[in-house]
């Protein structure tokens, strides 16, 4: 199973209402000023999971607070700074 499909199931799952929030994900969006990224970076949030997302322009780092994540300004197509930024965010793995 894909982590995408897993994080589309946990989410379905969560959807309910009346579902206690979980605090317990750690969770890495790369893109999250992107077209899926504004999406799913304000529903993880809502639901309690702690969100670092990613933004190649330091413009848009108040867009990722906003929606409340930890904002990291990201160059997509360089190794290290991907590396750096994952390395940081910490995020849940398996």
């Amino acid at each position: 199973m894909s982590h995408l499909t897993a994080l589309s199931r946990h989410l379905s799952e969560e959807a309910n209402p009346d579902t206690e929030k979980v605090t317990d994900m750690r969770v890495f969006v790369a893109g999250g000023t992107g077209a899926i990224g504004q999406r799913l970076v304000p529903q993880l949030v809502a639901r309690g999971h702690q969100v670092t997302a990613t933004t190649s322009r330091p413009a848009k780092l108040g867009v990722l607070e906003k929606m409340g994540a930890d904002a990291v300004v990201m160059d997509g197509l360089d190794e290290a700074s991907v590396g750096e930024a994952e390395a940081a965010a910490k995020p849940e793995t398996g």
